[in-house]
């Protein structure tokens, strides 16, 4: 293992403290109920369920619904976000010819550098499958690609890492599993795969403490699926 340093209606704001305002007309002071649907603003942790609605950390438990994922990131024009799923699944990059097998069409990260706009994931996970079957990249077929879950990019990984208290919590709430922390279980043997290589036999990897590392395709590390979620607009 090397380490390497890297060089739907959009909701609105509204703020009311409370589903109530108050108004004051010329005499006495008036109490005006608010509808609690009022559109609110979508923000990270928030939780996606399978039915396409988004339930905040407080509001999941008594929605009776089912989560598919949980927002980690959110685009600057508030039209679509990134999420991740639940679940964790230990898989090797690939096997037999793929652990030393070269793909074109996905990112070989060279030196110490990555491009900061690598967030083409789910392209990667599509090069992928095109190049091998189960057989030779478990990875690409293990992500449930059919149903828009692919595998992150570097920097789609990292960006996950940068709120990983917040959506820790949301995993804890939809019964997830949660990523290894100080607090909870984080040894040196978790390391998260990317869809991006170093060369035909070593792919990229996001280790327990953030860093990015080099490593065999061969080896068996951990995969978090993410997905695009467009968001709600009015």
């Amino acid at each position: 293992m090397r380490a390497t340093t890297p060089c739907v209606p959009t909701p609105k704001i509204e703020i009311f403290a409370s589903s109530n305002v108050v108004c004051m007309d010329s005499v006495n002071l008036i109490v005006i109920s608010i509808n609690d649907t009022l559109p609110r603003k979508v923000k990270i942790g928030d939780i996606v369920c399978t039915n396409g609605s988004i339930e905040t950390q407080e509001s999941f438990p008594s929605s009776g619904k089912t989560a598919q994922g949980v927002i980690f990131w959110i685009s600057p024009d508030e039209t679509y976000s990134w999420i991740a799923s639940p679940d964790i699944y230990t898989v090797t990059w690939g096997v037999g010819v793929g652990r030393d097998s070269l793909i074109p069409n996905i990112p070989t990260v060279s030196g110490w550098c990555w491009p900061s706009i690598d967030t083409a994931g789910f392209q990667n996970t599509v090069a992928m499958r095109n190049a091998g079957n189960y057989t030779i990249f478990p990875l690409a077929w293990t992500a449930n690609l059919d149903n828009g879950w692919f595998i992150p990019t570097i920097t789609q990984m990292l960006t996950m890492y940068a709120v990983i208290p917040t959506i820790n919590i949301s995993f804890a709430i939809i019964g997830g599993m949660q990523f290894p922390t100080h607090l909870n279980g984080m040894t040196e043997d978790w390391y998260f795969w990317t869809s991006a290589q170093h060369n035909s036999h070593e792919a990229i990897v996001v280790g327990y403490d953030g860093a990015v590392y080099m490593t065999p395709k061969s080896e068996f590390w951990n995969l978090r699926q993410i997905r695009y979620f467009t968001l709600p607009h009015d």
